[in-house]
């Protein structure tokens, strides 16, 4: 069977692109083809637009006019060529590991797709594919486009990003009657199998991430054929949203446990600089590979991130993680995952940490490997009944 996969426009997220790989070796593994139908970045709209470049201008020339601009800037933006430029490495590994199309529009691009690649079945997921933030067009990324085609339609671990419902009623309506046509609904998240039935009136199934479906061995073997070089430390650093409160506590538990710090970040933000100035300081921008995110595990003591998909691969490596709640990025998906391994004790709260917390505790990975072993077996089992229609 040659299945096509709709997922999130894969750009500043390593957690997207591993995801995305894993789920196609394991397809792979089953038996069948298949083939990332490759949605281009999303276009920001009007109101976001507004949000992000007008109104902080219109602030920046008013406090300048007046005299009390202080260290503040003019927000620039610079479109999507310069973003592909600083986005080259991690952009060469989906070139390289994934089978993928052409950039697609997902408001018409996918129109005919299924008959172009001569499409037995699609399937959505995974990462938060159905999260309407991050989704320029909801019925693209509820597979609506296959309805004339009569593919098969399923989920693949599927994520609503949040615990809060975020459609508006005439969404809901839409995505309701779309993911009817699906064989298939399986969900990432626990909270996700509730409001499936509640906002859909269809059952769910949870599953693991891909990411999770694969061994260290096969991640590993990856880094190797790259001769990726190895990192600059022992204790690995992946943040998000970095603030002076995070700096301070990955500082204050490398001084407490003797290890040397070092982050495989996204580059830094260009919004405030000109594009001579960043074509200048390219390397200061530039975003770091694949395969040196996943070496950062593997050369890891520890793991301090704000990524859900950090703590995936540090149960995959075991590796001892802390993880912080990011609240802006959704905590459901790390009460999930983290429930799940009974690990709930490795989220943080970055301004409730005493100064007696203890960081060396230990993790009970015989536990842990034997809970992503089982739900491995179950995940797998689910995907393939379903896309087999056993």
């Amino acid at each position: 069977m040659k299945i096509g996969i709709v997922t999130l426009p894969l750009h500043n997220n390593y957690g997207g692109y591993l995801q995305n790989y894993a789920l196609q070796v394991v397809l792979k593994k089953l038996g069948h083809d298949s083939i990332t139908l490759n949605q281009r970045l999303r276009k920001e709209s009007l109101k976001e637009y507004i949000n992000t470049i007008l109104k902080p201008n219109i602030k920046t020339l008013f406090l300048s006019l007046v005299g009390k601009s202080g260290n503040r800037t003019f927000v620039r933006l610079h479109g999507n060529k310069l973003h592909y430029k600083l986005w080259d490495r991690p952009l060469y590994f989906f070139d390289k590991y994934i089978v993928h199309t052409e950039p697609l529009n997902p408001n018409k691009g996918f129109k005919n797709v299924c008959v172009k690649y001569q499409l037995d079945a699609l399937l959505a997921g995974s990462d938060q594919v159905w999260r309407p933030r991050y989704v320029e067009n909801l019925s693209t990324n509820y597979l609506a486009f296959g309805n004339k085609n009569n593919v098969k339609k399923i989920s693949y671990a599927a994520s609503f990003g949040t615990d809060q419902w975020e459609y508006d009623e005439k969404d809901t309506k839409a995505c309701r009657d779309y993911v009817k046509d699906f064989s298939l609904v399986t969900v990432r998240e626990k909270s996700a199998v509730s409001m499936c039935l509640e906002h859909f009136g269809i059952e769910a199934y949870q599953v693991l991430d891909p990411t999770m479906l694969l061994e260290k061995e096969d991640y590993v073997k990856i880094v190797e054929a790259e001769k990726e070089p190895e990192s600059k430390g022992n204790l690995f650093c992946y943040i998000l949203d970095n603030s002076p409160s995070k700096s301070g506590l990955v500082e204050k538990v490398a001084s407490e446990l003797g290890l040397t710090p070092f982050y495989v970040n996204i580059g830094e933000s260009t919004i405030h600089y000109s594009k001579s100035y960043i074509l200048s300081n390219v390397e200061r921008f530039k975003n770091p590979s694949v395969t040196k995110w996943l070496r950062g595990f593997m050369d890891a003591n520890m793991v301090i991130a704000d990524s859900f998909h950090a703590v995936a691969f540090s149960i995959v490596f075991n590796k001892p993680f802390w993880v912080i709640g990011n609240k802006t990025r959704g905590l459901s998906r790390f009460y999930s995952i983290l429930e799940l391994f009974h690990l709930e004790n490795r989220l943080l709260d970055e301004f409730e940490i005493s100064n007696t917390f203890e960081w060396n505790q230990p993790i009970d990975w015989d536990d842990v490997n034997r809970i992503r072993n089982d739900w491995k077996v179950e995940s797998l089992a689910i995907l393939r009944k379903g896309l087999n229609n056993e």
